[in-house]
């Protein structure tokens, strides 16, 4: 079973697909190059469409988000996240939405281990090369994770 994740983003979305939780099928980042915002979502719903297109997946996960304090972040993070859903429905994928706290409790038994915990851990698993900075890759493969857990993996 084929799963995508997501951790989704205004600036970097990282994304992973992952079968069976033991082999990573392919990996990466849509980062939009325009400054203007609505053209910023346009790119990231071309990208999106794309792997949607490239790759055969069963289920898709996406880390959800919590408003925080910046209502404006959220209200941009959730127009991304909602991107992610209706393609997903549009090719009738199951879909669902993972709080951060609980794919991490789930992949590391502590819900609020840091993003560089993540990291650490995708890249030896998978013996990646991701620079430190690419914690939006990483979460978004312990994301894929997390369907997994506690099953065998």
């Amino acid at each position: 079973m084929a799963t995508m994740a997501f951790d989704p983003s205004t600036v970097d979305t990282g994304w992973g697909l992952l079968e069976d939780g033991d082999t990573l099928l392919a990996y990466g980042e849509i980062k939009p190059k325009s400054k203007d915002v609505d053209e910023r979502f346009k790119e990231q719903y071309k990208a999106l469409k794309l792997l949607f297109h490239e790759y055969k997946i069963d289920k898709v996960i996406c880390e959800d988000q919590f408003q925080g304090r910046n209502a404006a972040t959220a209200k941009k993070l959730i127009r991304v996240s909602t991107m992610i859903e209706v393609l997903s429905m549009e090719q009738d994928i199951p879909f669902e939405y993972i709080m951060p706290s609980s794919w991490r409790k789930k992949v590391h038994g502590n819900g609020s281990v840091s993003k560089e915990v993540t990291w650490k851990y995708v890249t030896q698993k998978f013996d990646l090369k991701l620079r430190k900075g690419q914690t939006d890759i990483s979460d978004a493969i312990g994301v894929g994770l997390s369907e997994f857990a506690g099953k065998g993996v």
